[in-house]
């Protein structure tokens, strides 16, 4: 009969220190169960990085995506508006060039001379006569190139003339031409001294002969 008290003593123990056991699991179950995991960011890698410096790309209301229609010529597009606007800018500064280039010599009239009495210029340069009180100025028939404006200064007149056409150009002073007053315009290429040479007369050999060897000199 003890033996059978002592028995069932046991074998409550046991189920006692199971069930605390049970509760004992129970609470450390409701410890780790696991946290709902945080929304990451949805990141799509089929977009690139937007970069303003290239067109957008256009979405049709079907969702499409037509990417290569605004990429295909636009390398092309963005290089010929390069070349165009510095082509513009290549005219510009060629025109400006040219108009800087341009320049005004002055003659100055002596007692029975003018100075310089040769005189090398380019083609669309200026040349003024001033200190023409008792002179004038007057191109020479046949002595100039061929489609050039002759010209013709009354006396006391300070007068200009801008010369395009290349060649030479010879002139005088009607009052002082006995005494060997007339001067030369050498205008870029002399391409009209053979008939320059042919064609002078009287004192104007004198200031052709000086043409030439000044051209020689050159």
């Amino acid at each position: 009969m003890l033996f059978k008290k002592l028995l069932l003593v046991f074998v409550l123990g046991l189920l006692g220190s199971g069930l605390l056991a049970c509760g004992g699991g129970s609470d450390s179950g409701a410890s780790d169960t696991p946290k709902p995991d945080t929304p990451k960011p949805i990141v799509s890698e089929g977009l690139a990085a937007y970069d303003p410096d290239v067109p957008s790309m256009v979405v049709e209301d079907n969702g499409v995506v037509h990417e290569q229609e605004i990429y295909k010529n636009w390398p092309e597009e963005v290089a010929t508006a390069s070349d165009d606007s510095a082509s513009a800018e290549v005219a510009e500064e060629t025109i400006a060039a040219g108009s800087a280039a341009a320049k005004t010599h002055t003659v100055f009239g002596r007692a029975t001379s003018f100075s310089p009495n040769i005189l090398f210029i380019n083609p669309g340069d200026t040349v003024q006569w001033e200190n023409m009180t008792i002179h004038d100025s007057v191109s020479m028939e046949g002595l100039i190139p061929e489609g050039a404006e002759p010209w013709v200064f009354k006396l006391g007149q300070n007068g200009a003339v801008t010369l395009t056409e290349e060649g030479v150009y010879i002139y005088k002073c009607n009052p002082h031409y006995p005494l060997g007053m007339v001067a030369a315009i050498i205008v870029g290429k002399p391409v009209n001294i053979e008939q320059v040479q042919a064609n002078a007369t009287g004192r104007s050999k004198g200031i052709v002969i000086k043409v030439v060897r000044a051209l020689v000199a050159q």
